[in-house]
């Protein structure tokens, strides 16, 4: 009996320990497993820490066809290296640019950069709401012509490219001149003459993009102050501003406006002008199938990055005056304050402005730098003939968009059109004028200015 209560006794303790053994086992288990996933944890914590220190900060360039170039391409790259951010460049076509950036920045869905005119841009975009200031930043003390970007309280809404731009001129291709044994027309009547020879060689005189109106409105914008000239455009463009003078009244708007249309009724543009655009124009002109067309010194770049053999000459429009319409403006970068990115944005801005990068813009595009220590490139011989008589000698007048800036954001929207509609035979000279003028009065009076 004893010996049987003794091995009871004994299968009873050994299956105790057994118990306790396994209880034991599995804490340690339990232990190691808790402590595995800790670790664990803390080493997906750490990695995704490195990873989001890693992560480029990614940034939107907004701009439009015309105003992009390869080179945009080849400096946010060197960018990239720099800073630990990624550059997504954004390309619109022109006819959609401005309606789009007014659209972003109105809804706060803003880039982080975009291009625009500059300074007319400070008064379309209303910039003192919308963008950055960026008076005090380090590239400003480098500019060559700070005055013409800063505002009447002294400050910077944008970072030129160029120190001065806009050179009106019929850009031509050299080679269609010499074939038909033509020289640059001196006064108007040659100049009709050189078209008219054109157009009996089976050539289109005049290549037009009027899908893109901003190209329509070069000869108007800067043929209104070239015929105003220097002795009335100030006492003309004091009238329209106050409300004492009609756009329709003047007899030289209607006239500019006359020889734009004989254009099209002499048959001296493309009849595909309503679907062509910028490049298309371009491309005629660079292979010859055109031989001219109306625009600004950064066209001669774009048809020769297509056709790096073609010479292309320059002569402006010989009105009587002798003088151009040329511009007060420039291409800058500006920062949406509803940017998520500004700082960053900012110091994409410093690094694009340094010769190691705006260099490569220059000598992709050779111009006049907005920064003293900028290499210009390889000017164009045809640019250059343009500045020297016109510019160096004082020959040049501000463009009317410039010189009547208030109203310039129906630009776009109205007068421009007005301009396209008029080539389709819908509007005469007078009634362009007309309904801008009473686009002009609607605007000027529900913004309150003085005689309005």
């Amino acid at each position: 009996m004893k010996i049987k209560r003794m091995v009871v006794f004994t299968i009873i303790m050994c299956m105790m320990l057994i118990i306790i053994g396994c209880s034991k086992t599995k804490d340690t288990t339990s232990n190691e497993s808790e402590n595995q996933s800790s670790n664990t944890k803390k080493s997906n914590d750490t990695a995704k820490k490195a990873a989001d220190k890693e992560k480029p900060t990614e940034l939107v360039y907004f701009t439009s066809s015309a105003k992009y170039k390869d080179s945009y391409a080849v400096i946010a790259k060197k960018i990239e290296e720099k800073l630990n951010v990624k550059i997504d460049i954004q390309v619109v076509p022109d006819e959609q640019y401005v309606t789009l950036l007014k659209t972003k920045l109105s809804t706060k869905e803003v880039p982080d950069i975009f291009d625009f005119n500059t300074p007319s841009g400070y008064i379309q975009l209303n910039v003192e709401e919308n963008c950055v200031d960026l008076t005090n930043e380090p590239w400003a003390k480098r500019l060559v012509n700070p005055g013409l970007i800063t505002t009447k309280d002294g400050k910077f809404y944008a970072m030129p490219r160029e120190s001065s731009s806009f050179y009106p001129a019929m850009y031509y291709n050299k080679k269609v001149f010499k074939d038909l044994g033509l020289s640059e027309p001196t006064t108007y009547d040659e100049f009709l003459n050189v078209l008219e020879t054109i157009k009996e060689a089976g050539i289109v005189p005049i290549h037009m993009a009027d899908k893109e109106n901003w190209t329509t409105q070069i000869f108007m914008t800067s043929g209104f102050s070239a015929m105003l000239g220097p002795d009335r455009v100030d006492d003309v463009y004091e009238k329209l501003k106050t409300n004492k003078l009609k756009h329709a009244d003047v007899a030289e708007f209607i006239e500019v406006l006359d020889l734009y249309l004989d254009f099209y009724k002499k048959g001296y543009v493309n009849e595909d002008h309503m679907s062509a655009t910028y490049d298309v124009s371009q491309d005629a002109v660079g292979s010859g199938k055109a031989a001219m067309m109306m625009n600004g010194e950064w066209v001669v770049s774009g048809i020769q990055g297509l056709y790096p053999d073609v010479e292309i000459g320059a002569f402006a429009i010989p009105l009587d005056t002798g003088y151009i319409g040329s511009g007060a403006f420039v291409q800058g970068m500006y920062i949406p304050k509803a940017s998520k990115n500004a700082e960053i944005a900012k110091e994409v801005l410093n690094l694009w402005s340094q010769p190691e990068f705006l260099n490569i813009y220059f000598e992709e595009n050779p111009s006049f730098p907005a920064f003293n220590d900028v290499d210009p490139g390889e000017v164009p011989e045809c640019v250059k003939g343009i500045v020297e008589k016109y510019v160096s000698t004082g020959k040049t007048v501000t463009q009317y968009n410039e010189m009547f800036e208030e109203p310039a954001a129906l630009n776009g929207d109205y007068l421009w059109k007005y301009y396209v509609e008029m080539t389709m035979m819908e509007k005469t000279p007078k009634e362009v004028l007309e309904a801008w003028d009473k686009d002009v009065a609607d605007f000027m009076k529900s913004k309150e200015y003085q005689g309005w």
